[in-house]
């Protein structure tokens, strides 16, 4: 009988172990993640300001320039 729960033991012990090392791995993923997420979002905003320059940009040209038929 002590022995069963010996076994038991070292049974729940493994599986606790591997558990911790699941949680830091997926912590380490989720961490990950987060910092790529972070990058893109500051890219996606420097990529959108460009576009709303580029757009400003044009319609400036667009307005001073008289179209080629005049």
């Amino acid at each position: 009988m002590e022995e069963s729960l010996n076994n038991r033991l070292e049974e729940l012990e493994v599986k606790i172990a591997f558990q911790e090392q699941m949680i830091e791995t997926l912590n380490e993923t989720v961490i990950s993640q987060a910092e790529e997420i972070k990058y893109l979002k500051s890219a996606v905003t420097l990529l959108s300001k460009k576009f709303k320059q580029l757009d400003l940009d044009n319609n400036i040209e667009t307005e001073s320039t008289p179209p080629p038929h005049y």
